[in-house]
């Protein structure tokens, strides 16, 4: 009933691929911008790739190795360290929506709707 409530007040529809919505958040694939309450929120493109691996499956656990695999870039060295500072930070830019980023102990993190 929640998720249906919150489907009609902010009027997303998540059977389009290039948009995502849970609750007040929005992901535009295709633009790559983020927007809570209609405000867009800058993030860089690591943050912005973490993001969308998690949001396009919610409540899928990812391991930092798979988180990893995803956020490495060619350019630069990566450690599985890096995994969390991103997740953090991301976590400070998603403020209000920042619990939708859940640690799960031992293993990684989720997206949890």
């Amino acid at each position: 009933r929640i998720h249906a409530m919150l489907r009609r007040k902010f009027k997303c529809d998540n059977s389009a691929p290039e948009l995502l919505c849970y609750g007040p958040m929005s992901i535009d694939l295709n633009a790559r911008e983020l927007r809570i309450d209609g405000e867009i929120i800058e993030l860089t493109k690591t943050e912005f790739d973490l993001l969308t691996l998690m949001a396009r499956k919610p409540n899928i656990v990812f391991s930092r190795a798979q988180v990893l695999d995803h956020i490495r870039d060619d350019n630069y060295e990566v450690t599985d360290r890096i995994v969390d500072y991103q997740i953090s930070g991301l976590r400070k830019k998603l403020s209000q929506c920042g619990h939708f980023i859940e640690t799960v102990r031992g293993i990684g993190y989720k997206f949890r709707i």
